[in-house]
């Protein structure tokens, strides 16, 4: 999942999927463009329990494609904490 912020108002859009993300973006970009305006969001990715897992800043209008302002952002995978490697291991027999 993942939230976009408003940096000048607070205001959040939430996005499912990359798909979502990236269509948020372009429409409020258009809109960014439209109105000779610069707008400021921040962009999380968010796992579990709202852990943040990647963020980037964006400001908008921007050049080219979203796919390229975003090269590399939300492919963060949840961290295993130790409380469920603990698990793990407390289940698994080990010999020595």
């Amino acid at each position: 999942m993942f939230k976009i912020v408003s940096l000048a108002n607070g205001y959040q859009i939430d996005a499912e999927d990359k798909d979502t993300l990236f269509s948020e973006l372009e429409s409020t970009n258009a809109r960014a463009k439209d109105r000779s305006e610069t707008v400021e969001l921040k962009v999380y990715q968010v796992g579990d329990q709202d852990s943040i897992l990647d963020e980037i800043d964006i400001s908008l209008p921007f050049t080219g494609i979203i796919e390229e302002v975003l090269d590399g952002f939300g492919k963060k995978e949840p961290k295993t904490s130790k409380f469920s490697l603990l698990n793990l291991f407390k289940h698994k027999q080990v010999k020595l």
